[in-house]
């Protein structure tokens, strides 16, 4: 028995010596994993502060096999470190059939600091953005010009071994740099907008398959005629078919007296007794269609941009009144719309710089 706590006593004492090393073993290892995390925490900050996140000028390399010019930032490299961008790539990436396929620009950076014995290489990749500018009004776009712009992704190896990301948002701006630059003496006229490039813009929507404004050129030289519009159809089917002494003129004068009272937000109407039980109800909006447009378009430029007028919207009603027991109301039995277009006084061959266009429809948003 004696012999028993005596191993017992030596185990002991063993295992507390055991322990304690393992403790001072562990304390050390915290110590080298903190070091290493703020080592690691360090590099991060120093890659992301000095290349990722600093400066930038912006390159360009035209791909010779697709015939697209693209642009991407290129970054600032620090004092000590030699090297740059071995590799810009176009890549098209082809997705399920009723997808559209995602175009992507990849830069590959190789970085050396003999200084610091470090080997860097960094990807970049980021969606390819069409060089342009497009919202509910207008559309620019340079044809077969890419920029890497907005959320660009990128990944950093250091030594083959730590790897690090980031993601820098561009937000925009090298796209309108690059667009300043490229329209600065580009200058366009509405005698532009013609039937070539309505055909043109027609062409490019068919192969594509995207839906697009409805870009009618030959409105920018018609004047749609509601007087006679009207007063055609007052005459078929209110003076031919209910009352052939029905006063067309009157209407004819309400509106043009009326409708340039209507806004956008508040709309104007008329009644007009027909005969018996029928009536004549108008109803005046100035209206915005974002979907109607002029168009431009040769080998180099898409353009469209709004209609440069006013437009006012005549609803044409013929009801018949008509009671159900307490209940009294108007039955609607014909309707037709028409237009009054009051066009901006604009001279058609006046050459209008691009970028001063861009500015004034930004500034109306």
């Amino acid at each position: 028995m004696e012999l028993y706590f005596e191993k017992l006593k030596e185990y002991n004492e063993t295992k507390k010596v055991i322990d304690t090393k393992i403790k001072e073993q562990k304390e050390v290892l915290n110590k080298l994993k903190e070091a290493s995390r703020k080592n690691e925490e360090r590099i991060r900050e120093y890659v992301g502060k000095n290349l990722i996140f600093g400066e930038y000028e912006i390159g360009s390399y035209f791909d010779q096999e697709r015939k697209v010019q693209m642009y991407y930032p290129v970054l600032h490299m620090d004092s000590t470190i030699v090297g740059g961008i071995t590799n810009v790539l176009f890549k098209c990436t082809d997705n399920y059939a009723e997808e559209e396929s995602t175009e992507e620009i990849i830069q590959q950076y190789e970085l050396k600091s003999e200084e610091r014995n470090i080997n860097i290489t960094i990807t970049a990749i980021s969606n390819a953005y069409t060089l342009g500018y497009s919202d509910h009004d207008v559309l620019l776009e340079i044809k077969d010009n890419f920029v890497m712009d907005n959320k660009v992704k990128y990944k950093v190896i250091i030594n083959g071994k730590e790897e690090y990301t980031y993601e820098r948002d561009f937000g925009g701006k090298i796209i309108n740099k690059i667009l300043k630059k490229r329209l600065k003496d580009k200058h366009i006229s509405y005698s532009n907008f013609d039937k070539e490039s309505q055909r043109m813009r027609s062409k490019r929507l068919r192969k594509t398959g995207r839906r697009g404004r409805m870009c009618k050129n030959v409105l920018l030289r018609a004047r749609p005629n509601w007087n006679e519009n009207i007063y055609i159809f007052i005459y078929n089917n209110i003076v031919t078919n209910l009352n052939p002494k029905f006063n067309s003129e009157k209407v004819i004068a309400d509106i043009t007296k009326n409708y340039r009272r209507c806004s956008k937000e508040d709309q104007i109407t008329r009644l007009y007794h027909i005969s018996g039980d029928e009536i004549l109800f108008i109803a005046l909006n100035e209206i915005d269609e974002y979907n109607n447009c002029y168009a431009y378009e040769d080998e180099k430029l898409i353009l469209e941009i709004p209609y440069p007028d006013k437009r006012f919207r005549i609803d044409v009603y013929i009801c018949t009144y008509q009671q159900i027991e307490y209940i009294e109301s108007y039955t609607q039995t014909y309707h037709d719309t028409f237009y009054i277009v009051e066009k901006a006084d604009i001279d058609l061959n006046k050459k209008l710089n691009i970028l001063d266009i861009l500015k004034e429809l930004k500034i109306k948003q």
